[in-house]
């Protein structure tokens, strides 16, 4: 019994760090759902709601998120059950990965103590982690996943060797593909990233056993759920609706016929009069005439898609001017009274949940958030393209010093911009939260890749990465 209790001493002593940086982490978000209890709920968030509690699934939203709302409403059923499970999953993943990497590799203890501070600083991380979105566990899958591919090429143990942990990968990365839309690339992205540490048939065992995750998943799950996709049929069509809705607002060029089809949606002057290209949201808000029902009918959705062809490739210009405009609100640069950040008063709801928490804490979180939206500070805060180029130029390092290591993590994280500039429909923040989640790892990860250099094998084998202290 002694020597059990020792062997629990030693491991706490050698992990101290992670316990360190866990509570410092659980804590602080705690005080933040403390002050915003029972958690942070959007419209999105309260649609969640309600199919959890009516088990009705209607496929606009992913159903993977709620089946995790309904789970944890089981053991308490109050907002604030998701809000905690959120802080405990991006506290445990922060916390591991930092103290691993210190551990195993003598990173500079200050620094790292530096980075870590930003978690806490910048409020976005607990305000997200309190919020019912599924951008959290989104951004928290992928730093995960990506952090895991950085392990295994410097450590040369992949994820996907043992079986066990085959399966686990494979799930996880299920889970990344199905909570948002442009999660779908990472079906594609992983097994490609693992070809470079693993044997070709190891990967193919693995790609095989995520696509038939995929389609258990996707496919016969939704049917016994009985999820109802009709409803989404707008939604799937959403970005091509915004791009059609560019061309209407600059005049571009729509034969009478296809005028027709469009105005089956909403009169044609009703989409010049309401078109934004920061969110799509502007076309059917505000007692507007959008009619969604449209798209139940299969027929109609098929010559809405060779409308969209025929007008994307006679204005070319005014489509992609769409895409252009909404990239420039996504990275923090459009006007300020159109940009989302984050949702601090929760929606009219039939469900009795309503805005709590402790009013002190309340007041001084609420300043302190306004405080960061407002110039100079809101460039620090909620600018993407700061985040985004703080990676651009650690990439741009890493290249010259061939840092591949450095340079497929940032992949995995900026890969979703031009996922999002294909599929997005709206400027909000939170669609890039992957992008400043990472943000504090991206000093340590090209420190890792300078100290661990890794080259592409000549063929399909495992990866060489050697300190460089060990090379002569």
């Amino acid at each position: 019994m002694t020597k059990k209790i020792e062997v629990i001493i030693k491991a706490i002593r050698d992990n101290r760090l992670f316990y360190v940086f866990f509570f410092l982490l659980f804590l602080i978000n705690m005080a933040w759902l403390a002050a915003f209890w029972p958690g942070l709920l959007s419209v999105d968030s309260i649609y969640h709601w309600k199919q959890a509690s009516t088990l009705v699934f209607d496929g606009i939203t992913p159903y993977i998120y709620t089946v995790i709302i309904i789970v944890l409403r089981r053991i308490f059923d109050s907002p604030a059950s998701v809000a905690i499970f959120q802080v405990i999953t991006s506290s445990l993943i922060i916390s591991y990965f930092l103290n691993t990497f210190v551990k195993n590799n003598n990173l500079k203890r200050a620094s790292v103590y530096l980075l870590f501070s930003i978690y806490i600083i910048i409020p976005v991380f607990a305000i997200y982690n309190i919020t019912l979105w599924k951008d959290a566990l989104f951004a928290q899958g992928i730093l995960l996943l990506s952090l895991l591919w950085v392990m295994a090429s410097i450590s040369k143990k992949s994820p996907i060797r043992d079986n066990r942990r085959l399966i686990l990968m494979a799930l996880l990365v299920t889970f990344v593909s199905l909570i948002r839309l442009n999660g779908i690339i990472y079906l594609g992205i992983v097994p490609l990233t693992y070809l470079f540490l693993e044997k070709k048939g190891r990967v193919l065992v693995f790609t095989g056993l995520l696509l038939s995750f995929y389609v258990l998943f996707s496919v016969l799950t939704p049917r016994v759920l009985r999820v109802d996709n009709q409803r989404a049929g707008f939604f799937s069509e959403a970005n091509k609706i915004q791009m059609l809705s560019s061309v209407i607002k600059h005049e571009g060029y729509i034969s009478d016929y296809d005028k027709g089809i469009i105005s089956k949606i909403m009169p044609i002057e009703e989409f010049r009069r309401r078109y934004h290209c920061s969110a799509i949201d502007y076309l059917y808000i505000d007692n507007s005439p959008f009619n969604e029902k449209v798209f139940y009918d299969a027929t109609y959705s098929k010559e809405f898609n060779q409308t969209f062809q025929r007008i994307f490739l006679n204005n070319i210009g005014s489509s992609l001017l769409d895409r252009a405009c909404l990239l420039q609100y996504s990275m923090g640069l459009g006007e300020q009274k159109y940009q989302y950040y984050y949702q601090l008063v929760i929606p009219q709801n039939d469900f009795g949940i309503r805005s709590g928490g402790l009013p002190l804490f309340r007041q001084y979180a609420s300043r302190y958030l306004d405080w960061t939206t407002h110039q100079p500070q809101v460039y620090l805060f909620w600018f993407n393209l700061v985040y985004v180029l703080i990676f651009v130029i650690y990439s741009f390092k890493a290249l010259f010093r061939r840092n591949y290591i450095f340079l497929i993590f940032a992949f995995y994280v900026l890969v979703n911009i031009p996922a999002l500039l294909v599929f997005g429909v709206a400027r909000d923040f939170r669609y890039y939260f992957m992008v400043i989640y990472s943000i504090p790892f991206a000093p340590i990860i090209y420190a890792l890749g300078d100290k661990f250099p890794w080259e592409f094998p000549k063929r399909y084998g495992r990866a060489n990465s050697v300190a460089r202290s060990d090379k002569s």
